[in-house]
């Protein structure tokens, strides 16, 4: 599966400013107010409703949905409120901006929270008027958010502040994870927050102690890839190992961190080296095919996934590294990298392996130094040539084309390509030509410079 720096690929119609024809309100939850809570989690949580305890799904308040619809007491008479029928989702107060705010949560029990602040729930930003709360409440929890949010700091229990945890905690129930095609039932706030969660509980984990793996006893919890700036990254279990390969965090696969939970990962095999932090690879590694580069003026095959992770991409490919003595940068690691968001002592340098190739308008540039290699390759002339080209290329501020002008019709796409990433195919949609989609595999035009640099 093609990967960018270890997230799986998505994709965006509104960063091009193209707009839906139909557009549906957000499964999770408006922009600037998102749903947290995992969806499709498997298992259950005990929601605490009056005097009941109540089985609702673990994915509770992870989307959009009328949670309370068949379920909640007062939901199940001959004729149950409005609010029954109403979607809505567990949210942070503090990344909440909409003009309702959203109301304290009892359902999951007093005692639990989100990263350590109490359990919100908005139907606003899943499009609803709120029918269910009273104005008592209402005014009780514009008092709470401010009280609440007048602390950003987050707890050493819930990560690192640069990499939170997401999730709950304390919240009573089961998740019902697979581990060797055998169920295992985890506690229902699993990986809400940092804590040894396979010690006792997974198969490895409860022999003797002598015998367990050392991860057993590790600290780790899921965290969001997007808000989460450590040196080490998080990664997202393959399918095959992941504890809840269907679960979703506001739309993506979750992922997990040791890191942020100040433990070292020695439960992963070996992950895609991406760069060190603050000058990551770009690219897509991963990715299926191959794709020309352009040494010495002639066409080579490399793999498509070329430059988007550390790897001696030279070694047997490049002409210089085919004979019995090759140099010795054949055998060194590189990736390409933004040229404007890499702060390794050695600046990155200008590349035409993939001719007049551009990454966000930007020349494409590679580095040694993020893969902790030093660069035997490039000349002195290179070096300073690159670096004065880094001057002006990320003193521009608009760098980027125009964004598109036409809408497109992706009315079909929330069936059949929202798991696009994790099927790995592309849709069939209905009333498209064949010659209406780009052909991905069209030859790009390179430059026929003899200069065989990257």
């Amino acid at each position: 599966m093609a990967t960018y720096q270890n997230m799986a690929l998505h994709w965006s119609y509104s960063t091009c400013d193209s707009k839906a024809v139909a557009p549906e309100a957000a499964a999770a939850g408006m922009f600037g107010c998102r749903c947290i809570g995992f969806d499709n989690a498997p298992g259950v949580i005990m929601a605490q409703i009056g005097e009941h305890n109540i089985e609702y799904p673990a994915e509770t308040g992870g989307q959009c949905q009328a949670w309370d619809d068949g379920r909640n007491p007062e939901c199940q008479g001959d004729k149950p409120p409005a609010w029954c029928k109403q979607k809505w989702c567990f949210v942070d107060p503090c990344s909440c901006n909409l003009e309702v705010s959203p109301k304290v949560s009892d359902y999951l029990g007093k005692e639990a929270t989100y990263q350590g602040k109490q359990v919100y729930y908005s139907y606003a930003t899943c499009g609803e008027k709120d029918s269910y709360s009273s104005n008592e409440k209402v005014r009780e929890a514009k008092e709470a958010i401010e009280d609440t949010c007048t602390s950003t700091a987050v707890g050493f229990s819930f990560g690192k502040e640069e990499c939170p945890c997401i999730g709950f905690s304390d919240v009573e129930g089961d998740t019902v994870v697979k581990i060797n095609k055998t169920k295992v039932k985890y506690p229902a706030d699993l990986g809400g927050s940092c804590a040894p969660w396979d010690d006792d509980l997974h198969p490895s984990c409860s022999s003797d102690e002598d015998d367990a793996p050392e991860w057993c006893k590790s600290e780790w919890c899921y965290v969001d890839p997007r808000k989460c700036n450590l040196k080490v990254l998080p990664k997202m279990a393959p399918a095959d190992t992941s504890y809840q390969p269907k679960a979703m965090y506001q739309e993506l696969p979750l992922y997990y961190s040791y890191s942020t939970c100040r433990s070292e990962d020695t439960w992963a095999a070996n992950v895609t080296d991406v760069g060190i932090q603050g000058c990551r690879c770009i690219g897509f590694a991963g990715s299926p095919g191959t794709t020309k580069v352009a040494v010495d003026g002639k066409e080579l095959d490399y793999p498509a996934e070329v430059g988007g992770q550390c790897k001696a991409w030279d070694s047997g490919r490049h002409p210089k590294c085919a004979g019995k003595d090759p140099p010795d940068w054949c055998l060194k690691e590189w990736c390409f990298v933004d040229p404007c968001s890499c702060n390794a002592e050695a600046p990155p340098k200008i590349s035409n392996y993939l001719g007049s190739a551009t990454f966000q308008g930007r020349q494409v540039y590679y580095s040694y130094a993020a893969c902790e290699e030093t660069d035997s390759y490039s000349t002195k002339e290179k070096v300073e040539a690159s670096k004065a080209a880094i001057a002006k290329t990320c003193a521009e501020k608009d760098y980027r084309e125009p964004k598109a002008d036409f809408n497109y019709n992706q009315s079909q796409y929330k069936k059949e390509w929202h798991n696009e990433w994790r099927e790995g195919d592309y849709p069939e949609w209905d009333g498209v030509d064949d010659d209406e989609v780009p052909d991905d595999n069209e030859d790009s035009d390179f430059d026929d410079d003899d200069d065989d640099d990257f």
